[in-house]
């Protein structure tokens, strides 16, 4: 039972995985800095423009601008210079200015997720490992032949 409740942590903290590397369609607000990077948590306006999350958040990195290396599937397009701020701390009324734009072109077009090359290994092992741990709990032992008498 110990077995199988490791088993299923470790897929969910792979499903969790994917939802961490990976930007979500939508608008964001990208750093000015290198590398870039983009936040997409809103929490509200200033001055008439978004106010994205930067802390305690997820982001995506953009090495550069049009470079779709680490995202295949996904493109950034810039809509607006200076056209949102970043707010890096809850305590803080500190906002950076940053470039407004969308991620767009994830669809399930036939791009495939960082994990999705091993699934198909990954359900191998787990349906191996699973069928032995079985076996060998399910089988009887078999008994011992007798030893040399003392």
């Amino acid at each position: 039972m110990r077995i199988i409740r490791i088993v299923i942590t470790c897929i969910i903290c792979l499903c969790g995985f994917h939802a961490m590397a990976q930007p979500m369609p939508g608008n964001g607000c990208m750093t000015k800095t290198n590398p870039n990077r983009v936040y997409q948590t809103l929490i509200g306006y200033s001055w008439g423009l978004p106010v994205y999350q930067g802390w305690a958040t997820q982001y995506s990195e953009w090495t550069v601008q049009y470079d779709i290396t680490d995202y295949p599937c996904y493109t950034w397009t810039q809509t607006v210079a200076n056209g949102c701020y970043i707010k890096f701390s809850s305590s803080s009324s500190t906002l950076t200015t940053g470039n407004a734009g969308v991620f767009t072109g994830y669809s399930g077009n036939g791009c495939q997720l960082p994990l999705d090359g091993y699934t198909l290994g990954f359900c191998m092992f787990t349906g191996g490992f699973f069928f032995f741990q079985m076996r060998r709990k399910l089988l009887p032992k078999a008994p011992r032949p007798p030893g040399p008498a003392n």
